[in-house]
This record gives structure tokens, C-alpha cells and sequence, in this order.
């Protein structure tokens, strides 16, 4: 399953005890997660944030990837369920036939 997380810092990152450090374990973590398969891709925001595409075997996993970066306690979160664009077409097209006849 792929999630959509869209991430909006509650604290800025300047405020941190020590910035340098924290963003250092994340973009490791990021890092690893992109390795993995665990992320997919992630970009930035230019006003706030950032985004990333998860692929998870279930809701726990998702959690998992989203709680154990280092620096999840300064993001609120925005998750989106996706759907393959060929599948959301096929039923589409399904669902039309139907009401059809």
C-alpha cells in the first residue's frame, strides 16, 4: 500500500537544542528509508515541510516508518491512502458500464 505523508514542522527546526545533529539523524534515516523501499520519493516545501511517498505492508508498518524518524514529534501529518491511477480508471470505466444497463 502507498501512503501520500505530507509533514508540517510545529517547531521550527532553528528552535531544536541542536539542529545540526537532529537533521543530520534524519536525513540518515530518510537516507535509509529511501535504501530500502520503505520511502519512495520525498520533496520539499518552499514555505513549510515536506512530503513522501511510503510504501507499507500495513497501518503498523506505516506508523513504524513515520514514528521512528528522529525528528517525528516536531511534524503534524497529513496521510493520504493512494490509488493507482490504471486501477482508479478500470473501475471507473466498470462503474459507467454498470449504471448503463
Amino acid at each position: 500500500m502507498k501512503f501520500l505523508v505530507i509533514l508540517k514542522f510545529r517547531i521550527h527546526p532553528y528552535e531544536f537544542e541542536d539542529p545540526i545533529g537532529l537533521m543530520t539523524a534524519t536525513q540518515s534515516y530518510f537516507n535509509d528509508a529511501l535504501a530500502k523501499g520503505s520511502i519512495e520519493m520525498g520533496y520539499g516545501f518552499l514555505d513549510n515541510g515536506s512530503f513522501v511517498i511510503i510504501d507499507a505492508d500495513s497501518t503498523e508498518d506505516l506508523w513504524d516508518v513515520i514514528h521512528l524518524n528522529p525528528i517525528n514529534w516536531a511534524y503534524e501529518y497529513e496521510v493520504k491512502p493512494l490509488v493507482e491511477m490504471s486501477h482508479l480508471f478500470k473501475r471507473f470505466f466498470e462503474s459507467v458500464e454498470q449504471s448503463r444497463e
